[in-house]
């Protein structure tokens, strides 16, 4: 009787290479460094179980015939040190990187950390250091930190399609001047000492090849958490602000410009007062607010500077209110010198047991602005 046949063990999985010279591309003819690395798998995805580093031109070259699915294990790091273009997602094409950690490197000039083109989708969840500029086409770009202390530091320039921001790790944060036309932008802040630096504009003009690929409603989306903050570095743009109790900090003379408001936020400016009271800030930049979404909301400016005695405090308080500018339906929605739904406060010498001081603003229904305050 003839013995059956044995099975052939499967052949051992490489160790993995830890230096890799060429591109990602998802492509296995093109990929053979990194199947012989131990990195690229069965099913076509890559998974780096220790920290590996890519130096190329391009770190990631996907294509709409071949996807790029990255994993890194726990504990490991997967550097793209580039000189051109960290991730480059062409038209209809798809990156998604999950894991532990994301470092791309595109410092030189000119060089790009992300770019996606029509339809690309670049998705991130993990935990990223990210150095370079973002350019979106008509894409959908997402960069969420997964609860893990992250750093982006690079210009957006969007040009429809959809940016998406996450920065929900402890002390995560984000340096960048984000360009947005005609797509949308979301950012969320929200990590324990999370912090965003920089402004969101809305640009006026959009190519028109790029128009369909627009969202419905394009749109600039901030919600700040409660132990987060938003320093504000030039005029921004911005469709909803949902505030969860953190803080604003002004630090441009550009209007920040707020179509929907709701929640709670500190808006602090840095300033000097004299002693009779005149107040100087070093940045000027207004706040202005269109409509207040909900009921119960509040919205509180700050500084450190006050006055030595009481007519003092009140004109510094006065002056602060200055910076807040309501542009909606005055007629309808300002009575007895109060904005409905929102409670709208003014702290001078915060945070200094001798000096701090709680003032109500009290608005003029003919300008939208503060007419003057009264303690509470």
């Amino acid at each position: 009787t003839p013995k059956p046949d044995t099975p052939k063990p499967d052949t051992p999985k490489p160790e993995q290479k830890t230096e890799f010279s060429t591109s990602i591309t998802g492509d296995e003819s093109k990929d053979a460094a990194y199947k012989d690395g131990g990195v690229r798998s069965k099913d076509g995805s890559y998974v780096f179980g220790k920290s590996a580093t890519v130096t190329a031109p391009t770190g990631i070259a996907a294509s709409k015939e071949h996807p790029v699915n990255v994993t890194t294990s726990p504990g490991a790091t997967l550097k793209l040190n580039t000189t051109n273009t960290g991730i480059d997602a062409v038209t209809d094409s798809s990156v998604k990187i999950t894991g532990e950690r994301l470092e791309v490197q595109a410092s030189a000039e000119g060089a790009h950390s992300i770019k996606a083109a029509k339809n690309a989708n670049v998705d991130i969840s993990s935990g990223f250091d990210i150095t370079g500029a973002i350019e979106n086409s008509g894409g959908a770009i997402t960069l969420n930190d997964a609860n893990k202390t992250s750093a982006l530091k690079g210009d957006v320039y969007q040009r429809g399609g959809t940016f998406s921001l996450t920065l929900s790790g402890k002390g995560s944060h984000a340096q960048s001047a984000i360009r947005n036309n005609g797509g949308t932008v979301n950012i969320d802040i929200t990590g324990d000492g999370a912090q965003f630096t920089g402004s969101i504009r809305k640009m006026s003009t959009m190519y028109s090849a790029l128009r369909a690929v627009s969202a419905a409603s394009p749109g600039q989306n901030v919600r700040l958490g409660a132990k987060a903050t938003w320093n504000v570095t030039g005029a921004s743009d911005i469709t909803n602000l949902t505030a969860e109790g953190g803080r604003i900090v002004q630090q441009s003379d550009g209007t920040l410009n707020i179509a929907n408001y709701s929640g709670a936020a500190t808006v602090f400016y840095d300033g000097t007062a004299d002693a009779d009271g005149t107040l100087k800030l070093a940045h000027t930049g207004k706040v202005q607010v269109q409509n207040i979404t909900g009921e119960k909301n509040r919205l509180t400016f700050a500084t450190r500077a006050a006055g030595e005695t009481t007519a003092a405090e009140e004109k510094v308080a006065t002056a602060l209110a200055q910076q807040f500018v309501y542009t909606g339906d005055r007629t309808a929605n300002i009575e007895n010198n109060a904005l409905k739904n929102i409670d709208l406060d003014v702290v001078i010498g915060e945070g200094i047991l001798k000096s701090e001081a709680t003032y109500r603003m009290l608005l003029d229904a003919s300008t939208g602005t503060a007419g003057g305050v009264k303690e509470i």
